[in-house]
């Protein structure tokens, strides 16, 4: 198997070919101010010919580029809250100190813009929201999280989230909550500082789940209209949806 040429050889190539051409060329015609001229012409080119691809045809290229990363990035995002991320937000919402508030702040409808959405991704992220360990859920959501294990491991994993800073921040508060729960055996019955230590977890994985799955939402809604519309309709949190227990 032949080994690929490196780009110094192809440009030798390159140079020695013109030059043999041009000694053709004085060959033939023997005019040597002709081809001065025109070898001058060419070089006088030679930028215009530059900036049209370097600057004009790369950054279309970039521009390419980066629409197929955005789009391969909403797709796995889109993935992730479709087979788990939604559902976990859902449960863990129940344990928000006022989840009837928690509610309200995600209840987004089809007449949001980008804006409302900036202004409830804002909130959220500074919210006090004082997660509660209540028996009932705690080995609920055990259950959950460790259901969707391999699926929030698989997004760990995925290169395409390697530049979503917030994305893999989320993943990984998710997945630190998930071990959390798995070393602790008796759910129903944490109290005091270990309580605490798990209500401090939860609620990094609650408010980072919602940010993101509000900045999502926005997305889809600029980009793929008639894939937000769905998300709005089928909003676990919307005014149609039942109330969070």
């Amino acid at each position: 198997m032949k080994k690929p040429k490196s780009d110094a050889q192809i440009l030798i190539l390159l140079l020695c070919s013109s030059a043999i051409i041009y000694a053709i060329q004085l060959l033939l015609f023997e005019k040597p101010q002709d081809t001065e001229f025109y070898i001058l012409q060419d070089c006088a080119f030679l930028p215009l010919q530059v900036a049209l691809v370097t600057v004009v045809l790369g950054k279309e290229l970039g521009n390419r580029e980066k629409r197929q990363h955005i789009e391969k990035l909403g797709m796995v995002i889109s993935a992730f809250f479709s087979e788990a991320g939604l559902e976990v937000l859902t449960v863990l919402a129940r344990s928000a100190d006022d989840p009837e508030a928690f509610r309200r702040s995600l209840a987004f409808d089809e007449r949001w813009t980008a804006k409302d959405f900036s202004r409830a991704a804002a909130e959220m992220g500074r919210a006090e929201l004082h997660p509660r360990c209540l028996p009932t859920l705690l080995p609920e959501l055990k259950v959950l999280l460790l259901e969707k294990r391999e699926c929030i491991l698989g997004m760990l994993e995925n290169p395409t989230l390697m530049e979503h800073d917030g994305f893999t921040d989320m993943l990984l508060a998710v997945f630190h909550l998930t071990e959390e729960l798995l070393a602790r055996e008796d759910l129903a019955g944490v109290t005091g500082a270990d309580a605490a230590h798990l209500s401090v977890d939860m609620e990094r994985a609650l408010r980072r789940l919602a940010v993101q799955w509000l900045q999502h939402t926005s997305s889809l809604q600029k980009n793929y209209p008639y894939l937000f519309s769905l998300e709005a309709r089928r909003n676990p949190f919307g005014c149609c949806s039942a109330p969070v227990e």
